[in-house]
């Protein structure tokens, strides 16, 4: 920080002006965590995501377009090192520095929250953040929980008016975002999940629980699930016709919710995730003349539309066989 004062200082006697009252605070935000607003997770219809710290009078908000923060790591193709992500401030992205009148009490999150500035108190940041994506795993477990994105001021001008002073590599601070959600459906009393079917759709076929459900739309259905006895399997990894979902929606789901597609749908999923790698594996046995059809999930990896990615593997126990999906 003693750094960031010497710039300050110098950039007040090149400027030969006045810089409110920014020239005489610290800036220094490294004690205090970045709060990441509620509204961020429960709005799904925000096209953004905002963050904000508070030490005394001063507050610092940073404001970024939904998505800008993959829960996936950014490997670099020819060394496989893990690179930070960029971010340029601008229209879709912003961070703006306050110097408030008194100590803010309430969040930060909308305009509304925010408490009245001093004079030549707000500063406007322009430049560069980068934000370095790794694997938050559980200690206990070892399994994966989320991503933590640190995020780094690169190159920061705050300005306001014809001032500017200039922030280099200071840490805004880390952003944990864990996957909110349970990848499970097996009803309470039972065993195994149970595979259901549209009937206006029959080679949909789905299991649910809850809020949750995992889809089926295999475009060779009835040679899938014929009368052989063998085991089949679909190559997911770029594979545009079998399509394979995981939806989450704001209540309980109906076979409404999954069967009725386009404008009858009565209730859209608040995330939505397709199976974009692994094997889904269809393995028939016949008994008495009864042909069962076992479902399996193999190495399954799921996206969201946002660029989120996550090994199934890497989140639950799953069996050397795969997940199972359920006996059709």
């Amino acid at each position: 920080m003693k750094k960031i004062f010497c710039l300050v200082a110098a950039l007040i006697l090149i400027a030969g002006c006045d810089d409110g009252d920014m020239g005489y605070k610290t800036f220094d935000f490294t004690d205090v965590d970045p709060v990441s607003c509620t509204n961020n997770v429960d709005d799904v219809s925000a096209t953004t995501e905002t963050y904000y710290k508070i030490t005394g009078t001063e507050g610092l908000i940073l404001i970024i377009a939904k998505g800008t923060l993959i829960n996936a790591t950014n490997p670099d193709p020819n060394t496989g090192e893990n690179l930070p992500r960029i971010i340029t401030l601008g229209t879709a992205n912003t961070l703006t520095y306050y110097d408030f009148v008194s100590k803010p009490t309430g969040t930060l999150c909308t305009k509304s929250d925010i408490p009245a500035a001093k004079e030549n108190g707000i500063w406007t940041g322009q430049g560069t953040l980068s934000v370095l994506t790794l694997p938050n795993i559980d200690k206990d477990t070892g399994k994966l929980l989320g991503y933590r994105h640190t995020i780094t001021l690169e190159n920061i001008s705050f300005n306001q008016g014809d001032e500017k002073i200039t922030i280099v590599n200071s840490e805004f601070g880390n952003i944990d975002k864990d996957f909110d959600f349970d990848f499970d459906f097996i009803q309470e009393g039972t065993d195994v999940p149970n595979v259901e079917s549209c009937t206006n759709n029959s080679k949909l076929i789905y299991t649910r629980k809850a809020e949750r459900t995992l889809s089926l739309d295999l475009a060779n259905f009835d040679t899938l699930f014929d009368k052989e006895v063998e085991t089949d399997t679909i190559e997911l990894e770029g594979n545009t016709e079998d399509i394979v979902l995981f939806n989450i929606y704001k209540s309980t789901v109906t076979s409404a919710n999954i069967c009725n597609q386009g404008s009858q749908v009565p209730s859209l999923p608040i995330q939505k995730w397709q199976m974009i790698g692994g094997q889904v594996l269809i393995t028939t046995t016949e008994t008495g003349g009864i042909y069962n059809h076992d479902i399996y999930l193999k190495d399954a990896v799921f996206r969201n539309n946002l660029g989120d990615v996550f090994l199934l593997n890497d989140i639950i126990e799953v069996p050397d066989n795969g997940y199972y999906f359920g006996r059709y």
